[in-house]
């Protein structure tokens, strides 16, 4: 192939076969697929251009411009598996969603893959978008940064392996010169941090503040034991109520609008008694107009019953 077609030999029989793949059938789909997995230990040969230009039209190629859940299956394992690759699979990613006319590429699809991971309450799919976004955005980094503090309880911190939930759902577009994603979007980013054993105070999640009575929801892997809540509130002094629930539907309040002031971090101990796989943050507005509710932490520490 490369000496009929040059260096570029692979780019330009990948480019032959997309040519066809809109009308071929199910077979030549399938051996298409077993092609591109075939010439995966040959890409790491390409030098960065080629490597961009190849993978881009493979991507293309197989999955046309579906969601972004779709296009990493194939390469997030492959070429994220070591550091060098970093890069060349974030610009790669950039230009596929550039080329579809977004602009914002890797960053805007990624966000809004983990807030409807987070509306559909998919826990898989919100800790894989999370992992993803911090190997793809935080390359070179100490990330998370991790709590040193001993843990208060001798259960474990089960919502690590959950998800958040903000009760707002801001509408992912750009603001200013079109460089920024708009701030209320850029609440979810973080939101793994708030539930795992980041240190307090270095991760915030928000809602919009057009609400008179925002909340947060930490859904649990599964059915838990619940032992403790730790909840660190990163603005203002705040009426909080948090309540659990094995449902979303019925709620058994632990307290109920206790004022929480800018910083400050409570520990609210249960017996173990409830089995609950949802753990709900209000702010309990009692005087009106829009609020918005901004924490640091919800770490809820059980017994598992999964």
């Amino acid at each position: 192939v490369k000496a009929q077609y040059g260096e570029e030999g692979l780019l330009v029989v990948l480019k032959q076969i997309h040519a066809r793949m809109h009308y071929s059938d199910r077979f030549t789909r399938e051996r298409f697929n077993y092609i591109l997995h075939a010439l995966e230990p040959q890409i790491k040969h390409f030098t960065d251009t080629h490597l961009i230009s190849l993978v881009g039209t493979a991507m293309d190629a197989r999955y046309g411009t579906e969601r972004f859940n779709n296009l990493i299956n194939w390469g997030n394992s492959y070429y994220a598996s070591g550091t060098d690759t970093y890069t060349n699979y974030q610009t790669m990613l950039q230009s596929v969603y550039e080329a579809n006319g977004n602009p914002l590429g890797v960053k805007l699809t990624c966000l809004e893959a983990l807030m409807e991971a987070s509306q559909d309450e998919q826990v898989a799919a919100f800790t894989e978008m999370s992992a993803l976004y911090a190997n793809l955005f935080h390359q070179g980094e100490e990330y998370p940064i991790l709590s040193t503090d001993p843990a208060p309880y001798d259960y474990p911190l089960v919502s690590a392996e959950g998800m958040v939930t903000l009760s707002s759902y801001p509408e992912l577009y750009t603001a200013g010169d079109g460089d920024d994603l708009h701030e209320s979007a850029l609440a979810y980013c973080h939101a793994k941090r708030l539930i795992d054993d980041s240190a307090a105070g270095a991760y915030s999640a928000w809602t919009q503040d057009q609400y008179e009575d925002p909340w947060m929801v930490v859904q649990l892997k599964g059915d838990s034991e619940i032992y403790g809540i730790i909840i660190q509130n990163a603005e203002g002094s705040v009426p909080l109520t948090v309540e659990i629930s094995p449902d979303a539907k019925t709620w058994t309040t632990l307290i109920a609008g206790r004022v929480v002031s800018e910083g400050q971090t409570i520990n609210i101990p249960a017996d173990g008694s409830a089995i609950s796989k949802y753990v709900r943050v209000r702010y309990s507005n009692t005087t009106g107009g829009m609020v918005r509710l901004k924490l640091n932490k919800i770490q809820v520490y059980a017994k598992k019953r999964y």
